[in-house]
Parts: C-alpha cells; structure tokens; sequence
C-alpha cells in the first residue's frame, strides 16, 4: 500500500517551489522535488522519528535577534540621550522586522519526520498531518 503527502526537504523552507512528494512503498520510501529525487530502502532506515506541529527554532532566533537588536538600540538611544531621528528609525525598523519574523514562523508550523540511516538522517516537514501516515507504513513494514 503507498502513502503519499506533499512534504518539504527543509523544515524552514517558505516557497511552494521547494515542496515535493513524500511517499512509501511497500520497500520504499520515496520523496520527489522537481528533478531531485531522494530513495530510502525501508531496509536501510534504522529508526523514525516523528514530530507534532511546531514553531520553527529559526524563526524565532531571527526574530528574537532583531528584538534584541531593536531593544539595544533604544538603549543607546536613551543612554545616549540624543535625539537622533536615525537611532529612532532604527528602533522601529529592528521591532517591525523581528515582529514580521515571529509572526511567520506561527504560519509555517510543521510536522516532521526524521528517517536514520546508517549514513544519513533525512528530514522532511509537511502542514499536511498525514505525514503520520508515512510514520505509520515504515513502521508497519518493520
């Protein structure tokens, strides 16, 4: 029995042009993007590790970074205590980023699924919760 699921090869990826097809096969597990093609022997995959929808840890150290960057500057603004319109802009400028920042990665919350081989591990992400049932053949093929 094959499942399939459209699924990411990045966890952090943003484009639909990244997003492939992540399927099983009763031997296989098979993810296509484009011309690139990643084929798992279920043989060869020594352990599965699934992982619930989550906030991505990168989007929230950039935006974490820019907030900092945003706080430092308005201590410097205060500290200072100049009235540069530029340091202000400035404030504004790190704020609104890292709030842009943190606001996306609450959109690109994602299942993962991990698959370790004896050389690699290969990671995929999917919005899509049915990635569980790629979780669920491999298991069901051991």
């Amino acid at each position: 029995m094959t499942k399939e699921v459209e699924a990411f090869e990045s966890v952090d990826a943003v484009s639909d042009s990244r997003k492939g097809k992540l399927a099983c096969t009763p031997n296989r597990v098979v993810y296509v993007q484009g011309e690139n093609v990643i084929d798992i022997s279920l043989n060869g995959i020594n352990s599965i590790e699934f992982s619930a929808p989550s906030y991505p840890k990168s989007f929230l150290y950039w935006g974490g970074g820019f907030g900092v960057l945003a706080f430092l500057t308005g201590v410097a603004e205060f500290v200072g205590d100049s009235s540069i319109p530029d340091l202000m802009l400035a404030i504004v400028f790190f704020g609104l980023i890292s709030l842009a920042i943190l606001v996306a990665g609450q959109f690109l919350k994602r299942s993962t699924i991990k698959f370790r081989t004896p050389n690699t591990t290969y990671t995929f992400a999917s919005t899509d919760r049915a990635i569980q049932d790629i979780a669920h053949a491999v298991r069901g093929h051991e």
